[in-house]
Order: C-alpha cells, then sequence, then structure tokens
C-alpha cells in the first residue's frame, strides 16, 4: 500500500498533506455520492434515482440500528456473517447462556442467550424493513410518467 502511496505522490506531485486531502476527498466522494439531474431524460433520471436509493440503502444497512437494548450494532456483510455463525452456534448448543457482542462504538457487551437472540431478529428486522423500503421507492420511482425530471428527484430516502 505504501508503494502505491509513493508512486501516486511522485506521479502527480503530491506532499503527503495534499496526498491525504485527496484521499479524504476521494472517502467522502465515494460514502456521499452526489446525484445531478440536470440535463437527464426522464429514462436517465430513473436509472441514477434507482442507484442513489440502493446506495442509501446499503447505506442504511451497514451502519446498522439501535437495538431494544438501547446499544446500536453495525450490520456490514461481515457482520452478517458473524451474527450468522453465532445463531448457528446458539441453535446447536443449549449451554451456551451468554455471548459477548461488539456494539457500533466498539464497546464489548455480555448478552445472555435470550438479549442476544433478541438483538438479532431486530438486526434482521432492520435489514429486511430497509431492503423493502427501498423496493417501495424504487417503484415510485419507476411508476412515474411524467416528463418532468423532478417528480424522480424529489423521491427522497
Amino acid at each position: 500500500m505504501n508503494e502505491l502511496r509513493e508512486y501516486v505522490k511522485r506521479k502527480f506531485n503530491l506532499s503527503d498533506n495534499d496526498y491525504n486531502k485527496l484521499v479524504d476527498n476521494e472517502k467522502q466522494r465515494i460514502a456521499n455520492p452526489t446525484f445531478d439531474y440536470s440535463g437527464l431524460s426522464l429514462k436517465e433520471a430513473k436509472e441514477q434515482k434507482v442507484q442513489e436509493l440502493t446506495h442509501n440503502c446499503k447505506q442504511d444497512i451497514i451502519y446498522g440500528f439501535v437495538a431494544s437494548n438501547g446499544n446500536g450494532y453495525r450490520l456490514t456483510v461481515e457482520d452478517q456473517l458473524n451474527m450468522q455463525g453465532q445463531k448457528n452456534d446458539l441453535d446447536d448448543d443449549s449451554n451456551i447462556t451468554s455471548v459477548d457482542w461488539m456494539t457500533k462504538d466498539d464497546v464489548s457487551v455480555t448478552h445472555t442467550r435470550d438479549e442476544w437472540l433478541t438483538m438479532y431478529k431486530e438486526a434482521f428486522q432492520h435489514k429486511n424493513d430497509t431492503v423493502w423500503k427501498n423496493k417501495s421507492l424504487r417503484d415510485q420511482v419507476m411508476a412515474e410518467t411524467t416528463d418532468t425530471v423532478d417528480k424522480v428527484k424529489d423521491i427522497v430516502w
């Protein structure tokens, strides 16, 4: 990774500070894309809005939720796989009485078996609700028949 960093700095004559700014700006651009609808046809605006909604859906899932126990939990793909593995362990071994799990604030919390299973159900309910919200909004976008892009643009997450 350092070789790539040095190559980019040399290639574009960047100081460490300029390189860091460039990387930070690019991370921000990827995490928070801006969608410009000017000059788009209705078809193009619909395609772009669907991309925007799908991006927001993924971000909502990844950033997670606050469970009924008051703790926030992330739901990256890795987090979801870890949850599924833990759920399988609980299904296979009724002697497991507690589960240590990380919150999205990087705090380890010990849950009783039932508390963890409740959090697990809430996690996947959050994901399911978010996916269906995305579907509903995408359906609204695709159903739009006016010749103006504004109606599509005004559909927001």
